[in-house]
């Protein structure tokens, strides 16, 4: 890299962390603009249940990608990459420093390594699949991958039916192995070091937050803004209904569980994404791990790295 690098800033952790919290106060000591890095904060409408940052919030600093997708329309990791990219690199040719915030660990794993096309699944080509493997065998499948992908099929178990089909998937999608398609990749960013900040914090406190945090969206209306989705004509199975934060509210409307189980459910389903979210966090490399109320400790961090990378906009 040059001696003056350009760069940009992640700040990823689980959910009802502070995130937001943290990141408006980067933005206003850096000169920054927060870019989105949640899969379900995309949907416009979608609001309590996602946990996007409130309308205050929005007006304090610049925000990027939350809001701007309907409902009823899927979006892939590799669309992400494409429009984030996009936005980073736009902010730095404003001299802003860009800010990506999230926990949805494959949209920052597309703007660190890069993602190939064609990279989403196909339902329909994965069942086909599938319908092979239980009428040949899976051993049959995987003597085939062996012979399409060895490198990639040592790696696994024979036994690993889900990754037999999704290696044989993109190989039929692509024409290239997921070995070939892996090597291939390289970040749209390639040319931009980022700066990658983790917070987290004990366990007990952090499923104390998570609970808080249900409980405060039933206060904001949860249950009422799926009415409003409903009746807005979003269909109980679109892609923004899927998140955590609308699945038991539409069982409770149905009558199948009370307002108490919806929240239950919901509290222990929050945790248990919380924790591979942590978890995910914790195996990528370079990531830098503070507490959310050391603010003072990551705006150090940042300066040092700033000075010692000698990074620029």
């Amino acid at each position: 890299m040059n001696k003056e690098n350009k760069f940009y800033i992640i700040l990823g952790g689980p959910t009802a962390i502070g995130k937001t919290k943290i990141a408006i106060k980067m933005a206003k000591e850096f000169d920054g603009e927060i870019v989105n890095a949640d899969s379900r904060q995309i949907y416009k409408d979608f609001d309590i249940g996602t946990g996007k940052p409130s309308e205050e919030e929005f007006k304090e600093v610049k925000h990027h990608l939350f809001g701007f997708l309907d409902g009823n329309q899927r979006f892939s990791a590799y669309d992400y990459m494409k429009l984030a990219s996009d936005v980073i690199l736009d902010l730095i040719e404003k001299k802003k420093v860009p800010i990506v915030v999230g926990g949805t660990g494959l949209y920052i794993h597309s703007l660190l390594y890069g993602l190939f096309p064609d990279g989403e699944r196909d339902e329909t080509l994965r069942e086909k699949i599938k319908i092979e493997g239980e009428k040949k065998g899976w051993d049959f499948l995987y003597e085939k991958l062996e012979k399409i992908d060895f490198e990639y099929a040592k790696k696994i178990n024979i036994n690993d039916k889900i990754r037999i089909i999704r290696a044989l998937e993109v190989y039929y999608k692509t024409g290239k192995s997921l070995t070939e398609n892996f090597k291939a990749t390289e970040s749209p960013l390639k040319e931009l070091y980022p700066i990658k900040i983790f917070v987290n914090e004990k366990r007990k406190i952090l499923y104390e937050k998570i609970n808080k945090r249900v409980l405060q969206m039933f206060k904001e209306g949860l249950i009422e803004e799926v009415k409003k989705l409903v009746a807005l004509g979003y269909n109980e199975q679109c892609p923004a209904f899927q998140s955590i934060g609308y699945r038991y509210v539409i069982l409770y409307l149905r009558g199948e569980i009370d307002r108490e189980k919806a929240i239950e459910l919901m509290q222990r389903d929050t945790r248990h994404y919380a924790k591979r979210q942590i978890v995910w966090f914790k195996k990528e490399k370079g990531f830098q791990h503070f507490n959310p109320d050391d603010s003072g400790k990551i705006s150090e961090y940042i300066k040092r790295e700033i000075r010692w990378k000698k990074l620029s906009l």
